[in-house]
């Protein structure tokens, strides 16, 4: 193998997402596209609602602890997940015809998993990030970083939406 094969990212397909999503099976297939758009989303949302409560606990710790400087902190993050909970509850508003169109090239649907991907990794970054702050509630770096990788997760799905957008028919290219 030479060394540009070895700096390639993987090829995004449908395989990257099977082990968060078992019954994930592609966007390929246009009348399965809309189900496995909804499953990710839905993974995505109960995964946040999983971190909102943890959220909400150490909530309990600091106020305790009458650390009130940090309380804002955690309150905000928390308005952030439910917000972005809110979106995930439809598909991407005005996703062009991605929903319809019987062909998909791959490298748009590639770039999708991709997206998804990363998304998916962001969440478990998030996950061990948030179970560091439950050891150690009252380190306001900590609550920080929580906000950085939500808001990074925020950004790769924006991009998915307007990739999503982007999908053009490639029937006959």
């Amino acid at each position: 193998m030479d060394t540009q094969d070895e700096n390639r990212q993987p090829e995004g397909d449908a395989s990257l997402i099977v082990p968060w999503i078992p019954d994930f099976t592609g966007y390929s297939d246009v009348n399965q596209r809309k189900k496995t758009d909804s499953l990710i989303r839905a993974y995505i949302c109960r995964r946040l609602g999983t971190y909102k409560t943890t959220l909400e606990e150490i909530i309990q710790t600091v106020a305790a602890e009458k650390r009130l400087d940090l309380l804002s902190d955690y309150d905000g993050l928390i308005q952030d997940i439910e917000h972005f909970r809110e979106r995930l509850d439809e598909p991407p508003e005005d996703c062009g015809d991605f929903f319809d169109l019987d062909f998909l090239p791959e490298d748009d649907i590639s770039g999708i998993y991709l997206l998804d991907y990363q998304i998916l990794e962001i969440i478990e970054t998030f996950k061990e990030q948030l179970d560091g702050l439950k050891q150690n509630p009252l380190e306001r770096n900590d609550s920080r970083t929580l906000d950085s990788r939500l808001r990074e997760m925020i950004s790769c799905f924006n991009e998915r939406s307007i990739c999503m957008k982007g999908c053009r028919n490639g029937a006959g290219e």
